[in-house]
């Protein structure tokens, strides 16, 4: 039984990329802007959430504020009714906080992991996460390997080749030789047009694991011929619901911030279940919070291919919840899946802390 909320917390931190960090527009992001929100219910259970909205410099800044004055309204009022009513008529990023929150503290409340409350099943829990690295496009294809090698050394043996015209399918047959231990995947990025279609029939050929993105996504009917013609499944982004229905793709996205959290997310994953269409788990990438949330999902039985998730410590200087994600070496480099009851992470306050700027509470003092 669900227990009253009793206290709400929201806390707007920026925690700098080790490395500038291209998002969905051309921009090169250096600093994560992200919101924590941490409900707190009678019994003294906490249940976390991140919103981490996607996009690029000052945009990504406006969506944050944005959100901040949408969670800051809904986690008083939460206080104040004592149950987490109304998140789903929060804005996506801002919905995903809350959905997560309250979706922890219901796994807490059955003394759940989050994978297990979410549907998974004991096999895929104990199987953990498979994750893979994006290789952004490279000058050379000396410079790709080159790329590699340090991920090889820590256990991928998923790599997703990110290609562009004119350096494409020479440099995913590089990749396919020199690591022939490895999976390839490839991203055009939406770089292409329905001219070049030859292209991919011939990236077909290397048999990659899937082809992301080949061109508009709009252009439903071409993309559709093509899947037909290819063995490997296209790769679209979820919300791209046409292209799903009408067979332009056989593999669908699900980015958890994007979709608007793990509830719209599930409801994704099954309609993509409903048309024989598989689902892989994406990042923006998250901090912690989101990236364990992500984990938990891609245990769900259509979440079938290497999911697109990293360590935090790939992206981030630091680690916001503990015990720290990692990749475990016992387990073949993927990610371990949590036991303990909820989201199997808690904040690593002093880290939280250190990159706060703001942060606002309601209920009874901590």
């Amino acid at each position: 039984m669900r227990r009253r909320i009793v206290r709400s917390t929201l806390t707007r931190v920026q925690v700098p990329f080790k490395e500038g960090h291209v998002g969905g527009g051309s921009g090169l992001n250096r600093m994560r802007h992200s919101l924590i929100l941490t409900l707190e219910d009678e019994a003294g259970r906490v249940g976390l959430g991140e919103c981490s909205p996607p996009g690029d410099g000052s945009a990504a800044v406006a969506a944050v504020e944005a959100s901040w004055e949408e969670l800051a309204g809904w986690a008083q009022a939460v206080v104040e009714s004592g149950t987490g009513d109304g998140w789903e008529d929060l804005a996506t990023s801002a919905r995903a906080a809350a959905d997560g929150a309250l979706l922890d503290l219901m796994a807490q409340a059955e003394q759940r992991s989050l994978a297990e409350y979410l549907g998974a099943s004991p096999a895929r829990i104990a199987a953990g996460v498979e994750p893979s690295v994006r290789l952004v496009p490279q000058q050379t294809v000396v410079d790709l390997l080159r790329a590699i090698e340090p991920h090889r050394q820590e256990g991928i043996r998923t790599f997703v080749v990110a290609v562009q015209p004119g350096r494409d399918v020479d440099f995913v047959a590089a990749v396919r030789s020199h690591c022939s231990e490895c999976q390839v995947a490839v991203d055009a990025g939406g770089r292409y047009r329905p001219a070049d279609a030859a292209v991919f029939r011939r990236l077909d050929e290397l048999e990659p694991l899937w082809i992301a993105d080949p061109w508009d996504p709009s252009d439903v009917e071409g993309l559709a011929r093509l899947q037909s013609e290819l063995e490997a499944p296209i790769c679209l982004d979820v919300t791209h619901t046409e292209a799903l229905r009408r067979g332009a793709c056989r593999l669908a996205r699900v980015a958890l911030q994007e979709v608007g959290g793990l509830t719209a997310a599930r409801r994704l994953h099954d309609q993509a279940a409903e048309l024989g269409i598989g689902c892989r788990v994406g990042t923006g990438p998250e901090l912690g919070i989101g990236l364990a949330q992500a984990i938990a999902f891609a245990t769900l039985p259509n979440c079938k291919d290497p999911t697109g998730l990293a360590p935090t410590a790939r992206w981030f200087v630091d680690e916001l919840v503990k015990p720290p994600i990692e990749l475990d070496d016992e387990g073949g480099g993927r990610f371990r899946v949590p036991e303990r009851a909820g989201l199997g992470h808690v904040l690593n306050l002093p880290r939280v802390h250190q990159h706060q700027v703001r942060a606002e509470s309601w209920g009874r003092p901590s």
